[in-house]
């Protein structure tokens, strides 16, 4: 399973306390991932997507639009192709 963590959005960047808890969500999510990875049920983190701006990849601040949502798909299949060996470098509209 590839996990990602959550990525920043107009709430985050509005809301300090927030911002506080998703990073904290964030750093558990990690070491969880860490912790329970075994080879018969591998747990993968991802790298939330390079310029990634939720001001352009959302259609409400939160949610993704279709850039987001490539952007996203790119994540997962960078983490899946460099770690595993699985599928390709993930390229827009080839998919």
């Amino acid at each position: 399973m590839v996990v990602l963590p959550v990525l920043t959005n107009v709430r985050v960047e509005e809301d300090a306390d927030c911002a506080a808890q998703v990073t904290l969500l964030n750093e558990l999510l990690a070491k969880a991932v860490a912790d329970l990875d075994e080879p018969r049920s591998p747990l993968l983190p991802a790298s939330p997507p390079g310029a990634n701006d939720f001001r352009v990849a959302t259609y409400d601040g939160t949610h993704p639009n279709a850039d987001g949502e490539h952007k996203i798909a790119a994540a997962f299949a960078e983490a899946m192709y460099q770690a595993w060996g699985w599928g390709q470098p993930y390229e827009t509209g080839t998919g």
